[in-house]
């Protein structure tokens, strides 16, 4: 029987780096859903016998609030506000 290899939870794409492992999900994946408000754990890392190697997680993955308004929503909001001005505008003629 052979051990699972270790997959991203959002994409199943094949985890190899240490510090994914650990969080369970690739760089891409994370760096989309951190530009939607998720905050993610920093990794650690050590100096043993010379080399570099990863000790684990500071920190746990948070979850952005769910009454929170992203960037993208204010945007269509203003957009929105922008058209209503201009159909005013034209309504006066």
């Amino acid at each position: 029987m052979s051990a699972k290899k270790p997959h991203c939870s959002r994409c199943h794409r094949a985890l190899k780096d240490p510090f994914s492992i650990a969080v369970g999900m690739g760089p891409e994946c994370r760096g989309g859903l951190s530009k939607k408000g998720w905050k993610f754990p920093k990794p650690r890392w050590k100096v043993q016998g010379g080399q570099i190697v990863f000790d684990g997680v500071i920190g746990k993955i948070v979850e952005p609030p769910v009454g929170d308004v992203t960037r993208d929503e204010k945007a269509g909001d203003g957009r929105r506000k922008a058209e209503g001005r201009r159909r005013r505008m034209y309504d006066r003629d």
